[in-house]
């Protein structure tokens, strides 16, 4: 259906808008295609401007923005937020000697570029995971592990499950959050047999005063079989707790619920 756009019928509005900005940007503004400005122009007798001669964003002439722009954005991108044609972006681009990418190819965040860091990372954690951790979306890191020949795990699944908070450490790898913490705390790294172990056993609670190093040994047999037995060994785990059965009032693990009387009742 032929679709009317009342603007393009007034003279007067038109001759204002065509002196302030390009017949691209009017096209922009009103949802049409350039020619048909041009034609509405042609129609009320409004003398157009040579193509060349249509206002270009200053933008386009500042070669420090412009690069720094194409560095993160596409030139299509780069073009919405100036107001102006992706032709525009590239005859300035191509103006400052800048070799223009190929189409359909923007560049992501730079860990995307190493293959060596993202197949490492793509041991333990998934896409989506990566992808929120750098910035970016799942797709553009589908799209770089493709462009990498980076081999697929089923539909982007990791190996290992992590329970725990995610952060990318100083040394740009993806590491626990509550490691992170805790050598920041201590101003070193922690060894491979420090544990980081979480008071109140809540694995997203990494407060500093919930987080406290173990050894491995004893952060497994904190968790493993015969733990409650051995709790008594380690006083910050004495938490106060009130029976459900009777209502009385003991100390024991933090997921304990009844009273050493009412637990085998």
């Amino acid at each position: 259906m032929y679709k009317i756009i009342p603007e393009l019928h007034d003279a007067e509005w038109l001759r204002k808008r065509y002196a302030e900005v390009s017949a691209y940007r009017i096209a922009k503004e009103l949802s049409c295609t350039k020619g048909s400005v041009h034609v509405a122009l042609h129609r009320h007798g409004i003398k157009m401007r040579p193509s060349t001669h249509d206002q270009v964003p200053k933008e386009l002439k500042d070669q420090s923005w412009l690069l720094s722009q194409y560095g993160k954005l596409s030139t299509p991108r780069i073009a919405e937020m100036l107001g102006c044609s992706p032709t525009a972006v590239n005859h300035a681009l191509r103006r400052f000697g800048v070799e223009l990418r190929e189409p359909g190819r923007e560049r992501g965040p730079a860990q995307l570029q190493d293959r060596e860091w993202l197949e490492e990372q793509y041991r333990d954690y998934t896409t989506h995971e990566i992808a929120k951790l750098i910035g970016c979306s799942q797709i553009t890191v589908l799209k770089a592990m493709r462009r990498l020949d980076i081999s697929l795990n089923g539909r982007g699944k990791r190996l290992r499950i992590s329970k725990y908070k995610q952060q990318i450490g100083p040394d740009g790898k993806i590491r626990p959050q509550h490691r992170l913490i805790m050598e920041a705390h201590l101003g070193r790294k922690l060894e491979s047999a420090e544990h980081v172990h979480h008071i109140d056993g809540n694995g997203l609670n990494n407060a500093l005063e919930n987080l406290i190093v173990l050894m491995e040994s004893q952060h497994h047999r904190l968790h493993g079989h015969g733990a409650k037995e051995r709790m008594a060994r380690f006083d910050y785990l004495h938490y106060e707790h009130t029976c459900a059965k009777c209502g009385a009032h003991f100390t024991g693990g933090n997921r304990a619920k009844r009273c050493a009387s009412c637990r085998h009742i």
